[in-house]
């Protein structure tokens, strides 16, 4: 891997092995070494745990984690991971650094390099199938697969039994059957993910990290989203032009939200506000219309 680095500018990365693999203490499973411009300058933090920065052409070997030190948590993507080998530090001299890594055992790793995360839009859409293949790198598939599996056998009985009970609206309506299947899909897979990943059959080794910054993200907030969303689903508005209706504006957050944030809810929500959005802005041209006619004498035919 190369890391085109300014003057004066951090490099990081770091060689990270899945939480859930088996890690054999005093095992050295990669080499790595930097190599570039005053490479052997370059100070790594020693706190650096994830996303690291590096810097006479010389080459830095950095030093490879061989203890059963605690799992690193990952809120976003709802895991965790070893470090390896990871470094950060600034360059005296702008270079395009070099980063060799050769792994020692079969171990399935990833390799990040920079500090900020920034995505494209499109990869804000499809976080969904991102964050899936995060963990079927977390070796997750399986899990995943079973959980999916019953949760649409048992949303589709409850949907099914929901027509024979009388006080059971909020799935006989196809409007909140929709937006309740959406957030829920999200919800119950996170509930499992961060069930499995605390159990001894993920790893027996010890996790640090700010758990409750991956439930309240992925679990609570899509809760008080979804009972938002029943509520306004639940509401009789007056009938308005898209423009003047405030209900367009908090279906286009919904739109917004479940695009950018639910990351397991596999474009089902964001689907159905963009669809309902839509069908709402078809009358805007009959809007312009009656606004014209307004200003004339001669109505303009439909």
């Amino acid at each position: 891997m190369y890391l085109n680095v300014a003057e004066g500018n951090n490099v990081s990365f770091s060689v990270n092995m899945a939480g859930s693999q088996t890690f054999k203490p005093g095992t050295k499973y990669v080499n790595v070494s930097l190599t570039g411009h005053y490479a052997k300058n370059i100070q790594c933090d020693p706190h650096f745990t994830g996303w690291r920065r590096l810097l006479e052409d010389s080459t830095q070997h950095l030093s490879v984690e061989t203890q059963d030190k605690p799992l690193v948590f990952e809120p976003f993507g709802v895991g965790y991971y070893r470090p390896l080998a990871s470094c950060q530090g600034k360059a005296d001299v702008g270079d395009r650094f070099s980063v060799d890594i050769h792994a020692l055992e079969d171990i399935t790793m990833s390799l990040g390099a920079g500090m900020a995360e920034q995505f494209t839009v499109l990869e804000i859409i499809t976080m969904s199938v991102t964050i899936l293949r995060t963990w079927i790198w977390d070796n997750y598939i399986i899990t995943w697969s079973i959980t999916t599996a019953v949760f649409l056998i048992l949303f589709i009985l409850d949907v099914y039994l929901s027509k024979r009970c009388n006080i059971c609206s909020n799935f006989y309506n196809l409007p909140n059957s929709i937006v309740v299947f959406g957030f829920t899909l999200n919800i119950i897979h996170y509930v499992v993910r961060f069930v499995y990943i605390h159990l001894d059959m993920y790893s027996e080794s010890e996790r640090e990290g700010d758990v409750w910054l991956g439930v309240s993200l992925h679990i609570f907030a899509p809760l008080v989203v979804l009972i938002l969303a029943l509520w306004l689903n639940g509401i009789e508005f007056p009938k308005k032009y898209p423009l003047c209706d405030v209900v367009t504006y908090a279906e286009l957050v919904l739109l917004a939200y479940t695009s950018a944030l639910l990351w397991q809810g596999f474009f089902i929500a964001p689907l159905y506000y963009l669809t309902k959005v839509a069908a709402k802005f078809t009358v805007l041209q009959d809007c312009l219309k009656n606004l014209c006619n307004s200003f004339r004498y001669t109505p303009i035919p439909n």
